[in-house]
Parts: structure tokens; sequence; C-alpha cells
């Protein structure tokens, strides 16, 4: 089984609220991890983490510089469901997507 990869320094966090199709909440933490290199100089890694939903669960995404990593990172942080943050039904993650 694959290590988990260490969260190491946190750049970023936010505080979302999950709620599911009951109507029920739950308080959901994401943070970000500060990304280094990979196991080959053209591989970057950033580190996330997500606290709630009943666990902590630390994954990465790999890109071919840090910002990349980054972006990436920021596109699929959330699993699914209906996040909110500041009273919005939008989480705040932009979609960086090139179109």
């Amino acid at each position: 089984m694959a290590e988990r990869p260490n969260l190491g320094e946190v750049i970023a966090e936010r505080a979302l609220t999950f709620t599911r199709a009951d109507g029920s909440t739950e308080a959901v933490t994401v943070r970000i991890g500060k990304p280094a290199v990979g196991t080959s100089p053209d591989e970057w890694r950033c580190p996330y983490q997500i606290v709630g939903l009943g666990r902590v669960r630390t994954f990465a995404l790999s890109g071919v510089d840090s910002m990349q990593a980054l972006l990436l990172t920021l596109q699929v942080i959330l699993p699914d469901g209906t996040f909110t943050w500041l009273d919005d039904a939008n989480p705040g993650f932009p979609d960086y997507r090139l179109r």
C-alpha cells in the first residue's frame, strides 16, 4: 500500500460547512501544504488535507512545477457534496482549467 504524503508546512487553510441531503451539517477543514520537489526535478507535489466527515485524509497531487501542482490541488480538493463558505454556496476554490 502506498504511503500517505506528509502535509508539511501549511500555507493555506479554509473552514467549510458540509451539508448532507438530510439537511444536517458538519464542519470541514481543508489545509494545503507547501509544494515540494518530488522524486525527480520535473515533478512537484502539493500536499493537502481534509479534516471532517469522520476522518482526516492527506493526499498530494503532482505537476511539472510548483504552480501546476498547486493549481491542480485547488481544482480537485473537495469530495462530492454541498460545501459552503461564509454562507455562500461557492466554497471559494476557483476553477483554473483552461477553456
